[in-house]
């Protein structure tokens, strides 16, 4: 769970949403481009063959703004995560895979760990890119 801050307190949060920003969207990023160099690139016919795939998890918070609940930073780190996961997907289409972004509502109180499980699978079994998919209580849709 992350700790709720307001840009509007006396609170210095600089740090705090940097560190979300590292979490959230540096450690991601690092282990995509660490996996492209190793193991990726140079294997087009391959990793086609194999369906290969990134399925990074944010949050609707990165899609949507919910009010006076201290959330800029980790939905900015969220929104930062899913247009990193856009550009991983246009370019490392260049070697056949792919990127998306399965963004739970609140789990497990609103959406379960089981449907973000199964939806990260459809996800790597598919043959969408650079898409983000909500899962929100009421179902889930591709943005």
């Amino acid at each position: 769970m992350c700790r709720r801050v307001s840009l509007a307190g006396d609170e210095p949060i600089a740090e705090h949403i940097s560190a979300m920003f590292d979490l959230n969207a540096v450690v991601p990023l690092r282990l995509a481009m660490e996996l492209s160099q190793r193991f990726w690139r140079g294997r087009t016919e391959e990793n086609a063959a194999f369906n290969r795939s990134i399925v990074n998890v944010s949050s609707t918070s990165g899609a949507y703004i919910f009010s006076n609940i201290g959330q800029s930073g980790y939905s900015a780190s969220k929104a930062a995560l899913h247009m990193l996961t856009c550009h991983l997907a246009d370019e490392f289409a260049a070697f056949g895979v792919r990127a998306n972004t399965v963004a739970p509502d609140s789990f497990p109180e609103r959406v379960s760990t089981a449907s973000v499980c199964d939806a990260i699978a459809r996800v790597a079994a598919g043959d969408m890119n650079g898409r983000m998919l909500l899962l929100e209580a009421s179902g889930a849709s591709v943005a």
